[in-house]
């Protein structure tokens, strides 16, 4: 899996598979537009950790459809390893496309849990939530 490269890429684009393994990345043109434009607006440069934050809070707060697919977007990596050693320890069960997808699934459930105010690792929290 190649690692994506800047805010804008992470926080746009999704895991897609082929013969259930990772072939790439798909962009979401309106997620990529989205944070460009939130970029453009930002007077100084911020990490990812501070985007997906961003993200969930205007997700909490607005219940917005583009703030959970930002976050959704931003945790494919997570969601990608997790399901991958799932499906190596339970080859048997269910493929890694399968893993991945119920993984992805449970996004919501597990933003409905976190507490942005303990000071966790979001990636990490949503990997064991995982």
């Amino acid at each position: 899996m190649q690692p994506r490269q800047g805010i804008v890429e992470i926080f746009s684009t999704f895991v897609q598979f082929e013969a259930d393994q990772f072939s790439g990345w798909a962009t979401d043109a309106k997620l990529r537009r989205s944070m460009k434009l939130c970029l453009e607006e930002s007077s100084t440069e911020k990490s990812d950790t501070f985007w997906a934050l961003y993200w969930y809070e205007v997700w909490q707060t607005q219940s917005s459809a583009v703030a959970i697919a930002h976050v959704s977007a931003y945790l494919q990596e997570v969601c990608y390893w997790t399901a991958r050693k799932f499906a190596l320890n339970f080859a048997r069960q269910s493929s890694l496309a399968d893993c991945f997808q119920m993984a992805n699934a449970h996004i919501n459930k597990i933003l409905k849990n976190f507490q942005s105010s303990i000071q966790f690792a979001f990636k990490s929290l949503c990997r064991i939530s995982f």
